[in-house]
């Protein structure tokens, strides 16, 4: 629905026992996904199943298992063929309906009982790093990763300060490339969008 449209219904209750209607409704964020969470669960999007959640333009949610549980499904809205992928845990069997633009997603926790997992409708960009020499580096990602920018951390000790890296990108053939040069020894990059 867009913003401000009014959603009517009808509902009927035969001898006001049972039936009626359950709806979930969820905004669409910036990475143009809403995330419906465990619709096997009557609060699908509960803080005890999804214990943290944001969309910044990457959808991230964490997910708690319980003792013994071996596999949640997860489900959302998208536009098209959403990309996911596991931060923390495992994840597999992602299917896409292009008619009712719903998904869903099997994910499996990790040794800690919790899962991450991350959404986008477009691929998420990896990291090339090429040693051109003695302490110069190439590093380069796809041109069309659009609102990201390179980071480095010098260790990933919590807790971790990421500085987005002063040097110039240049777009080379479809690709943003950061030459780095007097390169530090120990030195961890990433994108962020």
């Amino acid at each position: 629905m867009s913003a401000g449209s009014a959603f009517n219904f009808t509902t009927t209750m035969p001898d006001d026992t049972n039936g009626g209607s359950y709806f979930v409704a969820v905004p669409i964020g910036p990475s143009g996904i809403g995330f419906l969470g465990d619709t096997g669960k009557f609060v699908t999007r509960g803080k005890k199943r999804i214990s943290n959640f944001s969309d910044t333009g990457l959808l991230r949610a964490s997910v708690a298992f319980a003792a013994g549980e071996t596999n949640v499904t997860l489900c959302g809205y998208a536009p098209s063929a959403p990309y996911a992928f596991a931060l923390a845990g495992g994840t597999n069997h992602l299917t896409y309906n292009a008619t009712t633009h719903l998904f869903t997603l099997n994910v499996s926790p990790g040794n800690d009982g919790t899962a991450t997992v991350a959404f986008s409708l477009a691929p998420i960009p990896s990291l090339q790093i090429k040693l051109l020499g003695a302490a110069e580096l190439q590093i380069s990602w796809s041109a069309a990763a659009v609102g990201y920018v390179l980071e480095r951390a010098t260790n990933l000790t919590p807790p971790v300060f990421w500085t987005q890296m002063p040097n110039t990108v240049n777009s080379i053939s479809g690709q943003n490339v950061v030459t780095v040069t007097n390169a530090d020894s120990t030195v961890y990059y990433r994108l962020k969008q």
